[in-house]
């Protein structure tokens, strides 16, 4: 039996999109050595604390960076696991006060009635 030529294009295109899908197991590992990295720098911790097989200078090049802002998000209440956090020993005074950041609300959209500015 012989596949019709378009059903094996289609099927070709489909085996090379499947292919190019991340793979889940390596997006978790990901993941796992981010909040590693994320973790240790927030609880004070220094690069050379975390096992020398998982250290990513790159990552924890953006977690020095950005994770004044991710704390200062999670200890205002735009992201979760605050009281997860407290528990893990994390040091929240790394956090950036946010308060000239520009973010969603945390609780919904405006007053339909509030005239808009543009």
């Amino acid at each position: 039996m012989t596949i019709p030529k378009q059903l094996k294009a289609r099927l070709e295109k489909l085996e090379a999109r499947v292919a190019h899908l991340p793979d889940r197991e390596a997006e978790q590992e990901s993941e796992r050595l981010f909040e590693l990295h994320f973790l240790t720098w927030a609880t004070r911790g220094f690069f050379e604390d975390i096992p020398e097989k998982q250290r990513h200078p790159g990552m924890w090049e953006s977690v020095v960076e950005y994770g004044p802002m991710s704390l200062g998000f999670v200890w205002e209440g735009h992201h979760p696991g605050r009281e997860e956090y407290l528990a893990a020993g994390v040091d929240f005074t790394l956090a950036d006060e946010l308060s000239g950041v520009i973010c969603a609300p945390k609780y919904g959209a405006p007053d339909p009635a509030t005239p808009r500015k543009l």
